[in-house]
């Protein structure tokens, strides 16, 4: 029962980072995409 617990965190910390890192690599070519348009 802990360690199915233990897992469920563990992959909602993997999805978490994998979707900040998403939203990091969006920002970082929204700025160079506006960067281009300036």
């Amino acid at each position: 029962m802990h360690s199915d617990l233990q897992k469920l965190a563990k992959q909602k910390n993997t999805s978490v980072r994998v979707i900040l890192q998403k939203i990091a690599k969006d920002i970082l070519t929204n700025q160079k995409d506006q960067h281009k348009t300036n």
